[in-house]
């Protein structure tokens, strides 16, 4: 099971705070998930335009910084043991569409929270 968060909706273009009107919706996600025994991945993903400031020299550091915050959000929040998550980026490299126009571009900025098999360790 793949729930996917849009960057619109989750964060401002190229920052990794959450938004706080997407924190209710977060918790409440968090806190059905939390029911669960199921290990979670949390998944940052970018579009292709490259981002190259102080804070983040890469799409790298930007989706692993979201990924962390909605995790640690996760934790903090809706009360997910820490054992059960994990949190990756994938900057750019796993599109859900081509980066070749705005509206794709929009598609590929998120933040996938993964549920994964209860046999998988």
């Amino acid at each position: 099971l793949v729930v996917s968060f849009k960057e619109q909706l989750f964060f401002d273009i190229g920052s990794i705070e959450i938004k706080p009107g997407a924190r209710t919706l977060l918790r409440r996600v968090g806190e059905i998930l939390a029911r669960g025994e199921n290990q979670i991945r949390v998944e940052g993903h970018t579009c292709d335009l490259p981002i190259r400031n102080e804070r983040f020299p890469s799409n790298w550091e930007l989706s692993v910084g979201r990924a962390t915050n909605v995790t640690r959000f996760l934790i903090e929040v809706a009360g997910i043991a820490p054992v059960r998550l994990a949190a990756t980026g994938y900057a750019e490299f796993r599109p859900v569409a081509p980066n070749d126009s705005e509206e794709n571009r929009t598609k590929n900025r998120r933040v996938d929270i993964v549920l994964l098999s209860l046999d998988t360790k």
